[in-house]
């Protein structure tokens, strides 16, 4: 079983199972499990001046992001693929762009709550995105590819804060 995946992935070549959207993928895993983590708390610190407010907005960004299989679900029933998907990027943009201009820990929590709807979105999409347009035997080489843009999106993102 092994090699006949392998065999079908030299015969078809990489490229055959990459799209152009990944690199979206990888910007997720940059912005949301690589720099997010870190710099969240960091302007939640510096900008209120009360580290222990940062367990209520990590709190909130968590919450939004249990809205992910609701998303999912809205997505593939209505076949809104790519505008949920968007959306959810569109949300993390403002999410983020906004915290940047926040001083006050009220502004912060929808904030935060909005970056996991967002972040829920995408990373519930895009799989969606695989196992929606692609013949089931490429299922698995799709998604791992996937996932190896996300985890180096990741990997940038926390090799950016040294």
């Amino acid at each position: 079983m092994r090699n006949q995946v392998s065999e079908r992935l030299v015969s078809r070549g990489l490229r055959h199972y990459l799209a152009p959207w990944y690199l979206t993928y990888a910007i997720l895993g940059l912005i949301t499990s690589g720099m997010l983590p870190f710099l969240m708390p960091l302007m939640v610190a510096s900008t209120t001046g009360k580290p222990g407010l940062i367990a209520y907005v990590i709190g909130a960004y968590n919450i939004g992001l249990l809205t992910a299989p609701l998303l999912g679900k809205f997505a593939q029933r209505y076949q809104l693929f790519r505008p949920v998907f968007f959306s959810g990027f569109i949300a993390l943009i403002l999410g983020l762009g906004a915290a940047t201009q926040i001083s006050a820990f009220g502004g912060w929590v929808p904030l935060a709550l909005l970056c996991g709807v967002g972040a829920g979105a995408v990373a519930t999409v895009a799989p969606l995105f695989v196992i929606d347009f692609a013949p089931k035997d490429e299922w698995d080489a799709r998604i791992g590819w996937l996932q190896s843009f996300s985890g180096g999106g990741q990997l940038a993102g926390s090799s950016s804060q040294d």
